[in-house]
């Protein structure tokens, strides 16, 4: 994956790869952990940006080298209204 724009594991995945087979409970463990994860993916893989999905949490959005992190909220379904079909 190096030089890759934009890599998305999620939690689980994300913990793996940086060689932890700890606790699958801290993969619902605070956000600041996930940001430290991506951040470090990022890093080893030269990528632009990680986004540690996260499921019903949503993601994480993290950069290289920086500690600003932008956590993006998953929207419920029922807040999405159906496409309404034309009338006639």
């Amino acid at each position: 994956m190096p030089g890759v724009r934009l890599a998305s594991p999620n939690a689980a995945e994300a913990r793996l790869f940086l060689g932890s087979d700890g606790d699958p409970k801290s993969d619902q463990g605070p956000l600041r952990v996930h940001g430290a994860r991506g951040t470090r993916l990022g890093e080893l893989w030269g990528a632009a940006a990680v986004a540690v999905t996260l499921g019903e949490r949503g993601a994480l959005l993290t950069r290289p080298r920086s500690g600003d992190h932008m956590y993006v909220h998953r929207r419920a379904v029922h807040e999405c209204p159906a496409p309404r079909a034309p009338r006639r």
